[in-house]
């Protein structure tokens, strides 16, 4: 045992909580690990996360991330950490299971004055960046109308260069990753000559006939992360500009990220289009962490909304949010996500759901129902967690498999486990994008039970999850809401039920179990359909569409 730590307090801010847990128990073998809430912590104001803070009392205080090297707010994690009532505090990186001690004494001595020049540093920095964001301002109206001519593209392009400058790195799985493979090999299969320039090196961005270029992150300024967003992105943009005069791109397509001007300052300097995709609004708050200097971050989405050549967005409802904010209307296209059908319902992956099925003790009459997601408010975890406990208390062949990790899935675990139904529900934590077709595969009907904003806005997001599941060819039960509804068709294609309502989700999939037919009926339908409309291909035809028609 480390230090004769017998107790520990453990703030999990990785991205894979079973490898974290493996770490723990390796590093701390026999202490008693207690889970910090991110979801609490992140209700609180200043005074309640000190409070909180303080109130810590254990061996050891410790902060789990997947690597030393990409903490953002270290120093504020770092300030939080030693104000803790812990005998030790450190940080633990899962990737390696090695540790950060750092003692009070040390603090005071080695961190805190770098803690202060950061500090400092990074408030001036602010300032520069806005006064730099400006002067791009005043730039976009001098170059307003070869901007609005789309700088001149004259019917066609060839090569285009795709931007992935977003911060968030060591992600695994989930939409954004699906999403971001999905546009670059749609350019690739509309014949065109695609050049990846991403801030980090991750194995899921690599492709054997996709060229990418790993640009060096910037950690600059790095107190707050919106100020370390700030300078990543100016840097990214000059270390990108010799790669553009060696390939000559005729077109960036860039995936929006807060604080980030890369794309705009790379399309001004050459003078060529930028196509930003706005998946969200930060000024608007879809954004869902917390975040600081929301003015300048309001400043740089409007400069990059006016100087950008199209944006498209995924959902009508978020065209309608950022023609609200008064953005140039006529620049917003809606344009849903996809998949790519040939990755899904495979020969091998047939074979392969058999083994699943048997791993995870699916009789041969069970019905097996499936769910993927982050677990978050908005995927209805709370509905599911109450149709699943419904369900095996009135259907003995039913099994669910619950794909995925995020903040409500130990809530969700929790009951279950009270409920007395542990044995049939299996938890399979985050898996490999390579490996979802299969299980989806072994399924016979698939959830998304999405629920309604807490606002009471419209739902403004496009699972990519609804796409795979049509592909998977299998049964689809969904709430129907905006989207979701727009793209199924009740007793078609899915069963639709009303979002946050947990006895017609009951229902709905009770109906499918029984049912054999309806559920190889709605299967064929919805992969028929999602063959014809939403390939990845043909959204990608209708982004080159809207710059070639001019």
């Amino acid at each position: 045992m480390k230090n004769n730590i017998t107790q520990v307090k453990l703030l999990d801010l990785s991205r894979n909580p079973v490898e974290t847990k493996i770490s723990i128990d390796k590093c701390f073998s026999g202490a008693q690990a207690e889970l910090i809430s991110k979801k609490d912590w992140k209700r609180l104001n200043l005074l309640g996360l000190l409070k909180a803070v303080r109130g810590i009392h254990s061996d050891a205080f410790v902060i789990a991330v997947d690597d030393f090297a990409a903490i953002q707010d270290e120093m504020l994690f770092t300030l939080l950490g030693i104000m803790a009532s812990s005998r030790q505090f450190m940080f633990l990186e899962i990737c390696s299971g090695k540790t950060k001690q750092i003692t009070r004494l040390g603090f005071c001595f080695k961190h805190l004055p770098l803690l202060l020049l950061n500090l400092i540093s990074t408030l001036l920095f602010s300032v520069l960046f806005v006064t730099f964001t400006l002067m791009f301002r005043c730039l976009l109206w001098i170059q307003r109308k070869p901007i609005n001519r789309h700088y001149d593209l004259s019917g066609t392009f060839n090569k285009i260069a795709y931007l992935k400058t977003d911060m968030a790195v060591n992600i695994r799985a989930g939409g954004s990753i699906t999403h971001t493979r999905g546009v670059i090999k749609g350019f690739r299969d509309n014949g065109k000559n695609i050049l990846v320039l991403s801030n980090e090196d991750a194995q899921w961005l690599s492709f054997e006939d996709i060229p990418v270029i790993v640009l060096k992150r910037t950690r600059l300024f790095s107190f707050f992360r919106e100020t370390e967003r700030m300078v990543n992105g100016i840097f990214f943009a000059f270390r990108a500009i010799p790669v553009f005069r060696k390939f000559q791109p005729e077109v960036i397509y860039q995936r929006q990220c807060p604080f980030d001007l890369s794309g705009l300052m790379l399309s001004l300097w050459f003078s060529i289009p930028l196509i930003l995709e706005s998946n969200n609004s930060d000024v608007k708050g879809t954004y869902w962490d917390r975040l600081r200097f929301k003015k300048v971050c309001a400043l740089v989405e409007r400069t990059l909304m006016f100087g950008s050549s199209v944006i498209v967005t995924i959902s009508e409802p978020m065209r309608e949010i950022l023609c609200e904010l008064q953005y140039p209307s006529h620049k917003i296209h809606v344009l849903y996500n996809g998949v790519d059908c040939f990755r899904f319902n495979t020969c091998d992956q047939q074979h392969l759901a058999k083994s699943i099925r048997e791993e995870l003790g699916v009789d041969k009459d069970d019905i097996l129902v499936g769910f993927i997601g982050t677990f978050g408010q908005w995927h209805g975890i709370p509905t599911l967690t109450e149709t699943i406990i419904e369900t095996l208390s009135r259907n003995r062949h039913l099994k669910y498999v619950l794909i995925g990790d995020g903040e409500l899935k130990p809530d969700a675990e929790r009951q279950i486990h009270e409920s007395g139904f542990k044995d049939k529900v299996i938890f399979t934590g985050l898996l490999a994008a390579d490996a979802v077709g299969a299980y989806l595969a072994a399924c016979d009907i698939l959830v998304s039970p999405h629920s309604k904003s807490p606002d009471g806005r419209k739902f403004f997001g496009s699972p990519t999850k609804l796409f795979e599941y049509m592909a998977a060819n299998r049964a689809i039960v969904a709430s129907d809401l905006d989207q979701i509804g727009e793209i199924l068709e009740h007793g078609r294609t899915a069963l639709l039920v009303e979002p946050n309502n947990s006895k017609e989700l009951t229902l709905a999939i009770e109906k499918l179990a029984k049912d054999d037919v309806l559920r190889v009926s709605m299967a064929n339908e919805a992969r028929s359909e999602v063959e014809k409309k939403y390939t990845w291909k043909k959204n990608v035809q209708q982004v080159i569409a809207l710059m070639e028609k001019s």
